[in-house]
């Protein structure tokens, strides 16, 4: 068996580029030197489309070589020494690749830093090219802090754009700060966030956060890959190159939960999230979830909730509306 990848996660030469690198993008976008684009939300999920997405923004720091993203409508490509905030609830696709000699870019091999704030839980990760063309987690540390649900909330409000842009890409361009108020108000809460970021990534993570790097490692690819349907215990220890049984082991013994149950618990719970927050169709939620049949899907909604989605939705609706303001 090859050496697991995620040993790499408790490198300490990897932790110092992590923080390396997240300083130097912190300096560029304060000072407007360089691209900071924000894509537009796109409603709705494109069935059978390559891709997935979140329910907070993810912040991408291009480090060196490219990132091509392609969402339903369009789509743009990150250049190394630019940054890109995606808003909640856009699906994407990204492939990866090294600038090529002379091509104008900072040349070298792909790498970039994903920043995450959802909830109380941040993750910061160092990506590589794993496969050609396929971005795979290099160094992660992840910090679970109260804190952090502020962190969420300043890049969900530099996510939402204020003027025009270009509807179907990035609304910015390719070099520098476009000198609009909008771009120094989404460039100040971006940056108040990567430097709370660096903040925490100084304090030791806490005796629950100090779980083994595979299983912090396999709860984030979860959650990039909850929208597909080919997510599978078997698919996840490939990635982890380890055997199911396992990395099954290991996170049940961890977590205190399967990780069937792991993933099927998320799925339900950006099920409820859609179908109380969104228009989309019982269908669209169920794509958008990871289920291909979206009869399956409200069997399965059906045995865990009690009741249809439709059903539970008119419920929801009807919760809210009593609880709101006369």
């Amino acid at each position: 068996m090859s050496k697991n990848p995620t040993d790499n996660l408790a490198d300490p030469a990897l932790a110092r580029e992590l923080r390396q690198a997240l300083s130097a993008a912190l300096l560029a976008l304060a000072r407007g030197d360089s691209a900071l684009l924000r894509p537009p939300t796109q409603p709705g999920w494109q069935a059978g489309a390559q891709g997935h997405y979140h329910s907070a923004p993810e912040l991408f720091l291009q480090l060196s070589g490219w990132t091509q993203f392609t969402f339903p409508q369009g789509g743009c490509r990150l250049q190394a020494g630019q940054a890109l905030l995606l808003p909640p609830h856009l699906q994407h696709a990204e492939t990866v690749g090294a600038d090529a000699p002379g091509a104008g870019g900072a040349g070298g091999e792909f790498r970039n830093l994903l920043v995450y704030a959802e909830g109380t839980a941040l993750s910061v990760h160092l990506a590589n090219e794993v496969q050609p063309g396929q971005p795979g987690i290099l160094h992660l540390e992840v910090r679970q802090l109260p804190v952090v649900a502020q962190m969420a909330q300043q890049l969900l409000a530099a996510s939402q754009r204020q003027g025009e842009g270009d509807s179907a890409g990035c609304s910015t361009g390719h070099g520098e700060s476009d000198g609009t108020l909008d771009d120094w108000r989404a460039r100040g809460l971006v940056s108040a966030t990567l430097a709370q970021a660096l903040q925490l990534l100084e304090q030791p993570p806490s005796e629950q956060q100090d779980e083994p790097a595979a299983v912090a490692r396999t709860r984030l690819l979860v959650k990039n890959q909850l929208g597909d349907p080919e997510l599978s215990v078997r698919g996840l220890a490939q990635q982890a190159a380890c055997s199911a049984d396992y990395l099954s082991h290991l996170f049940h013994r961890h977590s205190g939960e399967t990780l069937v149950g792991y993933i099927t618990r998320l799925r339900m719970e950006r099920a409820l999230q859609l179908l109380a927050s969104s228009r989309m169709a019982v269908k669209e939620v169920a794509w958008a979830c990871g289920y291909n049949s979206p009869g399956y899907f409200i069997q399965t909604f059906r045995r865990l909730q009690g009741q249809t989605p439709s059903t539970w939705r008119q419920s929801a609706a009807g919760r809210l509306g009593a609880t709101g303001p006369d």
